[in-house]
């Protein structure tokens, strides 16, 4: 399975200063995308053993001067 991040940003100058705001989005398309499986032979062989997290936002914003 793949995994598709997004992020957006946006600046904006206000004087001398630069305000900016950015959005990030991992797991956009919130597919259960393993990150890691098991190679040791057995009757896990192949079994998912780490699962990246549902889709999360992370906002936040700059400012430079």
């Amino acid at each position: 399975m793949t995994n598709m991040n997004l992020r957006c940003s946006k600046e904006f100058k206000v004087g001398a200063q630069r305000i900016g705001f950015d959005v990030d989005v991992f797991s956009l398309l919130n597919r259960p995308t393993p990150s890691n499986v098991t190679k040791v032979s057995g009757p896990t062989f192949g079994y998912a053993t780490e699962v990246l997290p549902a889709r999360v936002v992370r906002i936040f914003g700059r400012f430079s001067f």
